[in-house]
């Protein structure tokens, strides 16, 4: 995967596929960033699966 330096930080999916990016993915997350992804689909559909290529989760 590229990297994501200078990638969206958050926002609302709505389309029938999507993207989520990180800020500076690969390397570190900076420090107090906070992304919120929302992501909708219309009342009659659902979302039916969601992919990851790459995930680290830091507590």
């Amino acid at each position: 995967m590229k990297g994501c330096i200078g990638a969206e930080c958050g926002g609302d999916l709505t389309d029938p596929f999507g993207i989520i990016t990180s800020p500076n993915f690969p390397s570190n997350y900076i420090n107090g960033v906070r992304c919120t992804w929302v992501i909708n689909a219309p009342e009659s559909y659902r979302i039916n699966s969601l992919h990851w290529s790459s995930a680290r989760v830091r507590t």
